[in-house]
């Protein structure tokens, strides 16, 4: 299990790590496990999304809650989807991938 000290670990220049710590503690604020919130912060930073999909985490955990989903359980499927959104290095969204319909 993770710490909220931890979550900086995955950060990088397009994701300051004090912008990961505080999403990770109104992660915590709101419910969720301090170690699912660091985990979901990570997950969101590898996934290669940008820093505003990272600061929208709390908002769209409330959604997810606002659903009668519990907190824990909104958290799990955020990482899940942000894992399942991981793009290889060196390659972003869509560059380089060409026109696989092109004759």
């Amino acid at each position: 299990m993770g710490t909220v000290g931890t979550s900086s670990h995955g950060g990088d220049r397009a994701h300051p790590e004090a912008t990961a710590l505080q999403v990770v503690a109104t992660l915590v604020a709101l419910g969720v496990p301090p170690g699912r919130g660091v985990g979901l912060v990570q997950a969101t930073i590898r996934s290669g999304e940008p820093l505003a999909d990272l600061v929208s985490l709390p908002s769209r955990l409330q959604a997810a809650m606002a659903g009668g989903v519990p907190p824990a359980a909104a958290a799990e499927g955020l990482e899940r989807a942000a894992l399942n959104h991981l793009t290889p290095k060196g390659q972003g969204h869509g560059k380089g991938q060409g026109n696989p319909h092109r004759p």
